[in-house]
């Protein structure tokens, strides 16, 4: 996951999803990159999260960095990019993996839809399901191919789609219609 520690981002689904998860693989990892210590409200919510973990004793299969310049790097250590989330916009963490080969698991809110192609880059899951999104992990966890073809196909969207080329283009072609109008 690369997402801040608070409460838009859904910890509580994704660590009852780890849970499941960890039944039949107990050695998956969980990695959490983003702010859970610098803001107040952050820190709170991590304590809460933290508290949850240790509930269903599967704290030291996640691991936390706070926040950190080097996000490049840790999506490469990645297998599979999760963002679980009570709502969001167009994440851009989302894209980034995507960008390096990862397949991605995301909640069906907002712009993900549009990004998350099911079946061909990752899969969508419902809000709140840790069912749904544990059987997701699940499934990538047991099929490496998948995981392959699924990060092909997530970076070759991002190309096609996402690239700055693209945004130029349609940047340029905007101001062109306005111009000639």
């Amino acid at each position: 996951v690369v997402a801040r520690v608070s409460r838009q981002k859904d910890y509580f689904t994704l660590a009852d999803a780890a849970a499941k998860v960890l039944a039949k693989h107990p050695d998956v990892r969980f990695l959490i990159v983003g702010d859970n210590s610098l803001v107040d409200l952050n820190r709170s919510h991590y304590e809460e999260v933290a508290q949850k973990l240790n509930q269903l004793g599967i704290a030291d299969r996640f691991i936390f960095t706070g926040h950190r310049t080097d996000v490049p790097r840790l999506i490469a250590a990645m297998d599979i990019c999760v963002l679980c989330t009570h709502r969001e916009g167009f994440p851009l963490s989302i894209l980034e993996a995507m960008a390096m080969r990862k397949p991605v698991i995301a909640t069906a809110v907002g712009g993900i839809p549009e990004i998350v192609q099911p079946e061909v880059n990752g899969y969508l899951h419902q809000h709140g399901d840790s069912t749904e999104l544990a059987e997701r992990i699940v499934s990538l966890v047991e099929d490496p191919d998948k995981v392959k073809r699924f990060g092909a196909a997530a970076a070759e969207q991002v190309r096609q789609n996402f690239s700055l080329q693209r945004y130029i283009n349609e940047i340029s072609k905007a101001y062109l219609d306005v111009a000639q109008q």
